[in-house]
């Protein structure tokens, strides 16, 4: 998933996500029929602009609901910050390295 991603769920009973609802991940391709009204403030003017259009892709399980503690919650989430913190250190080091290699000087006539 990336940022800003159209999901799409299903509930268990109460409207609640437990165990045995789905999470769906929805892809933009394009506009649909449909379209969304807009009216411009202070104008009145009144606009409408097509609604974009999704299709279901990936479908997900929720799995069991475990509590966890806060020390499980704070250590997720120091390691989550720590491994962004290095993916973030190898791609900066692959753009910033300065590589050296070794070359003959051509020979001097003289």
């Amino acid at each position: 998933m990336k940022p800003n991603t159209m999901l799409a769920y299903t509930y268990s009973n109460n409207s609640d996500l437990c165990n045995g609802s789905t999470v769906t991940v929805m892809q933009r391709v394009g506009a649909s029929s449909m379209s969304t009204p807009v009216t411009i403030p202070g104008s009145n003017q009144h606009i409408a602009f097509p609604a974009p259009a999704f299709v279901p892709t990936f479908v997900c399980p929720i799995g069991l609901f475990v509590p966890v503690t806060q020390d499980e919650v704070d250590t997720l989430i120091a390691m989550t910050s720590q491994q962004q913190s290095a993916r973030r250190a190898q791609r900066r080091a692959g753009r910033d390295a300065i590589r050296t290699e070794s070359v003959e000087l051509p020979q001097t006539t003289e």
